[in-house]
């Protein structure tokens, strides 16, 4: 008798580290990615025609994330990566940017996550979630005042969980990767990616296969004893 697949539900699905995590997983699961955008050219690749890519769904709208009610019913696991940055000092952000990395980095995490919980739990279902942070919540980086702020909020909101669901069987953790090659650290000068290089034990940004394997870890059940913690993959940078 063949075992059952587990389903597992990506945010951030068509691009970065989130299709990453989609295509890693899509191997021996079910994936239901979830994004604003489409995957360019999936027929191309067998691993994306693997995955059940949702396509229009904008997190930052509640009414979008109501949408994947029925999904997250079927859904054993969920990655919480979607996430955005506008980079530019604290005094000068319109607070239209400010408003928008707090909708989309922080309040829809909270809101797809209670409404993941809540359909597990009218089954009687655990679950396990993984929330993707970043370095900046500990450390702090020029520029990214709000992006850090959203990512220390999502800190706080695992350690709680975990604490709040681990007798129904929940298990919180957070990955916190470093400076991955993404769309969103090409925004990088050439000097702050040098220096960033510099610094960093291993002498290279992080691509996004160095960090799908432990969210892979977190979700199995290798790790079933294992809640509530932060996983900083940054190759030494705050070594």
């Amino acid at each position: 008798m063949t075992e059952e697949r587990s389903t597992v539900l990506v945010t951030g699905a068509s691009r970065g580290l989130g299709l990453a995590i989609a295509r890693d997983f899509a191997a021996d699961h079910r994936v239901i990615g979830v994004a604003r955008g489409e995957l360019e050219n999936p027929e191309n690749d067998p691993a994306l025609t693997a995955i059940d890519h949702r396509s229009g769904i904008d997190l930052g709208r509640e009414q979008d994330i109501d949408q994947l009610a029925r999904d997250l019913a079927r859904c054993d696991k969920l990655v919480n990566n979607v996430g955005m940055a506008h980079d530019g000092i604290l005094a000068t952000q319109s607070p239209e940017n400010i408003q928008q990395m707090l909708q989309v980095n922080l309040y829809s995490v909270l809101y797809l996550t209670k409404l993941y919980l809540r359909e597990r739990l009218a089954q009687r279902k655990a679950g396990a979630v993984v929330t993707i942070g970043s370095i900046v919540s500990q450390r702090g980086y020029r520029g990214l005042a709000v992006y850090s702020a959203t990512k220390s909020a999502l800190n706080g909101m695992t350690r709680s969980l975990a604490r709040e669901m681990g007798a129904k069987g929940f298990r919180f953790n957070c990955v916190l990767p470093g400076f991955i090659q993404t769309d969103m650290s090409d925004a990088l000068e050439d000097e702050q990616r040098q220096q960033i290089i510099r610094r960093t034990a291993l002498g290279r940004l992080g691509r996004v296969e160095d960090v799908a394997p432990v969210v892979r870890f977190l979700l199995g059940d290798e790790s079933r004893f294992i809640t509530g913690q932060e996983f900083i993959v940054d190759g030494g940078l705050t070594a």
